[in-house]
């Protein structure tokens, strides 16, 4: 069953932001693992997760 979630910077905590910014993701990839990734069975009791893995491009 996929479950679509919108989200907005609102909805994330300041540790996540912080996460994000140690490992270089954006807003954008987050919306976009949100809208498109698979289900994370390994997401913790009571909570919902979503995975999807990018293509590495170095610069």
């Amino acid at each position: 069953m996929s479950t679509k979630i919108d989200i907005d910077r609102n909805h994330l905590h300041p540790h996540i932001e912080s996460r994000m910014q140690q490992r270089g993701v954006t807003f954008e990839e987050i919306k976009q693992v949100m809208a498109e990734g698979w289900e994370a069975a390994e997401s913790n009791p009571g909570t919902y997760g979503k995975i999807m893995v990018f293509e590495y491009v170095s610069v």
